[in-house]
Order: C-alpha cells, then structure tokens, then sequence
C-alpha cells in the first residue's frame, strides 16, 4: 500500500530504528580477510541506505559497558552511517543484560515524529554473551521489547566455523628475576577448536628476539602449557611475547609479559641508632647470597636524601620519630 515515492520507493510514516551492533572481542574473528564486525557494519549502512527520509537511528553497542553511541534519533543517515563505520571491537567480552537496560531505555522514550518503532541487532551470538549470559532472562526481555517494536537478529558470518586457539597465560615465577639467572616462563593455550590439534607450535621472544619454540598437543576443549628456560643477562625491563600460528581470530594469538630484571635486590637499613641497622644488613646478606641481595646501612638523614624507589624494601631500625616530611616520603613510596 501507499503512494511511489522519490526514487521509487514507498512513503510510510517515519521510523525510528535502534541499531544494536555487538562490538565484543569475538567479533575480531576474520574469514577471507573481512572480520564479523566488519560485516556487521556493512549489514547496518545498507539498512540505513536503504531507509527512507525521514527514518531516524539510534546506535547502541552490545559491550561491557556498552555505549549509545546515539540516542537521541538522528535523520542524518550519513552520519549515522559514520558513527558505525568508526565502531571497534572492545576486546572484551559484552554485557547483554545492560545493553537490553540500554535499549530498554531507548525504546521507552517517545517521539511524536515517529509512528514505528524497530529494533534490530547485529551479533554473532557469542557463546559468553548469549548462552552463558549471567542472567536467563534476555529471552523474556527480548520478548517483551517485540511487543513495543518490531524486532530483528542478524546472524553475522551464522554458517562459520571458528577454529580458534588461544594463549591464555603467560607467567614467571613469583619474586625477583636476577641478571644471569636461569627463569622459567610459562605458557598456557587453550583450544577452543571443534578437534584436537596436534603439534601446535609455540614461540618466545625476548625484547623481540626469538628465544625458543615449543610443540604441544592439545584435546578437544582442553589446556596445555609450554616451559621456556629464559636467562635475561641485562639489568632492566625485558618484554617477553608468545606467539602462535594465525587463526581466524587473531587477537588472542599472542600475550606479552613485561620482565624487570635487577643486577640486585637492594635494601636500605636506616638507623636512629649507631649499629642498629648493621645487625639486620649483616643477617640479610647471610641469609640470601645467591640471589644477588644487597644490604646498605645509612643514617635516617637518607630518607630525605636517597631515591627510596631504588629499593624493594626499607628497614627502620631504632628510629625515634619522623618529621613530616620524611613521614610523606615513607607513605609515597609504601
């Protein structure tokens, strides 16, 4: 029904749609180069180039938090379209419950200019956001919401089949890493591929220099981790990175790890009185030789005088009182 309009097409009562585009870390996933988010973007500027003037927009991001990006109904469809167009992923997961609260919100408000009113959301249906969503409720919510407006899902890239793994911990053992010393790095993978891979490959660099390569096997669904022996020669933060072989979501291919790396453990001993802090640098150094700990003794003049951020610990030993400035100097560096 209705009358030919410009170009054709048919004149109805202006609408005001609100665009859900989810914007979460899964939407990263590619095929043949174009990543879902993409796709999704390309999905909603046609929805718009395909609207008549008149029709207005909302966005809103399916994130944690997520964001309306728009919410007051725009009519202007290129930069409606620009907005999209601008939206990345968040590299995270997505909240549902507080993006319906979003839209919820959106939708209750009402506009004399517009007599229709859809909804439409652009997702992949993530297994965390959707199914293991925290609440159970979406269904009725979304159910809800169809009463008041007309609402549609669009499925993005619905017949793919992700095939991802993932570097999911990367960690050294706990304390301080010492030049020369031999450490130990630790890389977790997990599949979350529809078999089980065989020989996945492993690599460590340090500081951009590649360290070493492991090979590993991992079930359907399971967790395997990889040990690199690591000696760091050189005092100072060292960027370690693993990497694996590219998959069609790439973002979790990798995990970086920042190493400080001391030619010693300093600690400071600071004495109100003669010879109460030698007594406790003595009993440091006796006890930890082979871990490069050094020990100096100093006058509570020090405290105000020293670069107290060069040492991991501070001893007060016999201290009287402090004045208030080497009282804000202590609490600075705690």
């Amino acid at each position: 029904s209705g009358l030919p309009g410009i170009g054709g097409r048919t004149l109805h009562p202006p609408t005001h749609t609100i665009i859900v585009i989810d914007t979460s870390y899964s939407m990263t996933f590619e095929i043949a180069g174009t990543s879902r988010l993409s796709e999704a973007q390309s999905q909603a500027a046609k929805l718009i180039e395909d609207a008549a003037p008149g029709d207005a927009f909302s966005l809103v991001t399916l994130a944690d938090p997520p964001v309306a990006v728009i919410a007051e109904p725009s009519t202007s469809h290129a930069a409606v379209i620009d907005e999209i167009n601008r939206l990345q992923t968040n590299y995270r997961g997505a909240d549902l419950a507080a993006t319906l609260d979003q839209v919820e919100r959106l939708a209750k408000v009402t506009d004399a200019r517009f007599e229709y009113r859809h909804i439409h959301i652009f997702s992949d249906l993530g297994k965390t956001t959707w199914e293991e969503s925290p609440t159970s409720n979406w269904r009725s919510r979304l159910a809800a919401l169809s009463q008041s407006a007309g609402l549609q899902l669009s499925v993005v890239d619905k017949n793919a089949t992700p095939e991802n793994t993932a570097i999911t911990r990367i960690t050294v053992p706990s304390g301080g890493v010492h030049v020369g010393e031999s450490v130990s790095v630790e890389v977790e993978i997990a599949n979350f591929t529809s078999r089980r891979q065989s020989r996945k490959r492993i690599d460590l660099t340090v500081d951009g220099q590649r360290v070493g390569e492991q090979f590993i096997d991992l079930e359907l669904g399971g967790r395997a981790s990889a040990s690199f022996a690591v000696t760091l020669n050189v005092a100072g933060d060292h960027l370690l990175q693993a990497m694996i072989g590219d998959d069609g979501l790439m973002v979790d291919n990798q995990r970086w790890l920042s190493v400080p790396v001391r030619d010693a453990t300093r600690v400071l001993c600071v004495q109100g009185q003669p010879h109460a802090g030698e007594y406790v640098a003595l009993a440091l150094q006796s006890a930890d030789e082979s871990q490069g700990l050094r020990a100096e003794v100093t006058s509570e003049h020090a405290i105000l005088e020293r670069t107290l951020q060069e040492y991991e610990c501070i001893f007060l030993c016999n201290i009287a009182r402090f004045a208030p400035d080497e009282a804000r100097r202590l609490q600075h560096y705690v």
